[in-house]
């Protein structure tokens, strides 16, 4: 089974309360094998299956539990497409890059 780490910031937290409710909360998720939240970094590692779930089901789940994960829009110039089937490329392209959601 091939599994992916990520670490993602997480905003909102104000006690080991907060913590201890993150971590249950992805754990619970199915696909997710692990959930270390470092309150002092205020950030997450989480361990998970992605043939079972994806970044963007993980980050759903920590807005459920009423956290926040900042995130950031690029607009990145393309040129040379002809057709539909060049954006869905590239689309496809990006997305297969860890953290792109």
């Amino acid at each position: 089974m091939a599994t992916r780490t990520v670490e993602l910031p997480i905003r909102g937290m104000s006690c080991v309360g907060c913590v201890t409710g993150i971590e249950k909360g992805l754990s619970e998720r199915g696909g997710v094998l692990r959930a270390r939240v470092n309150f002092a970094a205020e950030k997450v590692r989480v361990e998970f299956n992605p043939r079972q779930v994806h970044l963007l089901d993980l980050l759903v789940t920590v807005h459920e539990l009423g956290y926040q994960v900042p995130s950031e829009t690029v607009t990145i110039p393309v040129a040379g497409m002809s057709c539909a089937s060049c954006v869905e490329q590239i689309e496809r392209a990006l997305l297969a890059i860890p953290g792109v959601i």
